[in-house]
């Protein structure tokens, strides 16, 4: 599936839903938990040295304050973006000057990165993703040659936080230099995890984001 990818210029599933560790034929017996939570960019990596001032955020999540969680996550995400929903809006700025592309990739830490979102060779010249453009029965073309992976419950596309207690998720958005050489291939676990690596290897720079997500 090709999704519809809107640039903008900054302006700014239920419960009884399956959860994350219970449905995707990738889950497996994978229960390795990535403990680096830490949502903040390395000041002495090269990404940051590079665009400071590089940054993602969503203007659909809202404030983490008040939450048992919160010095985990400044945000949280509503419930009509949870499980089988479409994505929340996504907008970013300070991509270096030569940046051709973009890699996205939102996963779990707190579930053995369980997979949610994957997309890599999105368009250089956009500066956000759309609400709604992407989830369960969404079928849209995208501009460019943008690709999503297939996510942990087995479709193409964006899977919203479905867990059965409290998580914290992340976002990661990697600035690249030129296409992906070549498709993820793999597990669906494994192509997550490759696009990963190549972006923290390879990117001109990161802009990270993390929510935080408890079921009703």
């Amino acid at each position: 599936m090709r999704l519809s990818l809107l640039a903008f210029f900054l302006t700014a599933c239920t419960a009884d839903d399956p959860v994350d560790t219970d449905l995707g034929t990738d889950v497996g017996s994978d229960t390795e938990v990535d403990t680096d939570s830490d949502t903040d960019n390395d000041s002495d990596s090269e990404a940051d040295t590079e665009a400071p001032g590089f940054r993602l955020w969503s203007p659909d999540f809202v404030s983490s304050a008040g939450d048992p969680n919160a010095a985990e996550c400044d945000f949280i995400l509503p419930p009509e973006f949870s499980c089988r929903g479409s994505n929340p809006e996504l907008a970013w700025e300070g991509a270096p000057d030569d940046t051709t592309h973009f890699i996205l990739v939102f996963d779990d830490p707190s579930t053995g990165n369980f997979p949610h979102w994957a997309m890599y060779d999105i368009p250089g010249d956009l500066t956000g993703l759309g609400a709604a453009i992407s989830g369960d029965g969404i079928t849209n073309t995208p501009p460019g040659d943008a690709v999503e992976l297939i996510n942990g419950f087995d479709w193409e596309g964006y899977l919203g936080s479905c867990p059965g207690r409290p998580s914290q998720y992340r976002w990661r958005l990697f600035a690249m230099d030129g296409p992906l050489d070549a498709a993820p291939t793999g597990t669906v676990r494994q192509q997550f995890t490759s696009l990963g690596d190549t972006g923290e290897g390879d990117a001109l720079a990161v802009a990270t984001l993390c929510h935080l997500f408890t079921p009703e």
